[in-house]
């Protein structure tokens, strides 16, 4: 896995974990380039999710003046 820290347009930290082959034993960089797989579906249940909570939060909030 491979993550970074951003702030507006920069790059604030990046770094990578683990290995990204376990017969060599090579850790994983911040450049190393991963297969996407079937990460959209994921990352949209994900955004739903996360768009769904915003809105109940809302109507709590209208809810409770």
């Amino acid at each position: 896995m491979a993550d970074a820290l951003v702030q507006g347009n920069k790059i604030i930290c990046n770094r990578g974990f683990g290995v990204r082959n376990l017969e060599s034993g090579e850790p994983v960089t911040p450049s190393t380039r991963f297969r996407i797989g079937s990460i959209t579906k994921s990352m949209t249940s994900l955004m739903l999710a996360t768009l769904r909570l915003g809105q109940l939060r809302r109507l709590v909030r209208s809810l409770h003046g």
